[in-house]
């Protein structure tokens, strides 16, 4: 019987590995859009946003031919897609034998609406979706957006598929780039330290001892509405009320300190108070 040495099993394997890579077809079998419309805002030139792939699925790197039939609106040149103006535009690839076609809508942004505010994401809590706003030439909502997006920070704030994932207490800033143009936005993440239903009769509080710290004291409805009738007060601690709302407090705590929610008639209420970055 023939004992295989370890030179013969390491040709053995060679001529598997060989094999193996011999039967892969690395060949493109398909052209595919990225997607079908593509939504473009920004007038910077990119390149033609389609994949060839081999019959496994894998991307693999060839020329790309295409013609626009409007070029007026979408040029194609060198594998690359630009807008020109507003509009919308047909554009053809190929490559030898393979095909494919997609419109192009061309959704140019002039300028964007006030920068993002989302107040405050809870550490621990869902992602949520970036929206901004953004108009065009004649100060009309472009509602059609496509753009990627890029956070300051990713210890603090995650972006994935369009949504802010908090990740850590702090600030960061997200640069959303339309092509060409962009914006920002500041998210701030909190950690949670209360959340309390409470019912309160008319006169009657309930305080929250906090320890040293920034934090943020809201009151919400637990019907939805308006606000319940529960004011804010404080005991050492320096606290501000936002001037956006005054159910909801600023305070920072050098030692220790309370907040104490006050009904000034009878009211059902969430509390919620979070932490802050230092």
């Amino acid at each position: 019987m023939l004992t295989p040495t370890p030179s013969r099993i390491r040709t053995v394997f060679a001529f598997a590995i060989t094999g193996a890579l011999a039967c892969a077809d690395s060949s493109p079998a398909r052209l595919v859009p990225l997607s079908d419309p593509f939504v473009y805002n920004g007038t910077a030139a990119i390149g033609l946003p389609v994949l060839a792939l081999t019959s496994e699925g894998s991307p693999v790197a060839i020329a790309l031919q295409a013609t626009s039939d409007r070029p007026a609106v979408v040029e194609v040149a060198d594998q690359r897609l630009q807008c020109l103006r507003a509009g919308d535009a047909r554009v053809d690839v190929r490559a030898g034998a393979l095909r494919a076609a997609f419109s192009v809508q061309c959704r140019p942004i002039l300028s964007f609406g006030p920068p993002l505010q989302t107040d405050y994401m809870v550490l621990g809590g869902a992602p949520i979706p970036l929206n901004p706003v953004a108009y065009d030439s004649s100060g009309q909502r472009v509602t059609e957006l496509r753009f990627s997006a890029t956070s300051e920070d990713t210890s603090v704030v995650a972006v994935r598929a369009g949504l802010a994932v908090p990740r850590g207490v702090g600030s960061a800033r997200v640069r959303l780039d339309f092509g060409g143009i962009d914006t920002w936005t500041s998210i701030e993440v909190v950690a949670p330290v209360v959340r309390e239903n409470v019912q309160l009769a008319e006169g009657e509080y309930r305080q929250w001892a906090l320890g040293p710290g920034r934090y943020v004291a809201r009151i919400e409805s637990t019907r939805g509405g308006s606000v319940p009738a529960i004011v804010w007060r404080s005991a050492n601690a320096n606290c501000a009320f936002d001037p956006r709302s005054r159910a909801t407090l600023h305070c920072v705590i050098a030692d220790s300190g309370s907040v104490v929610a006050i009904a000034r008639a009878s009211a059902d209420a969430s509390i919620l108070i979070d932490r802050r970055a230092r």
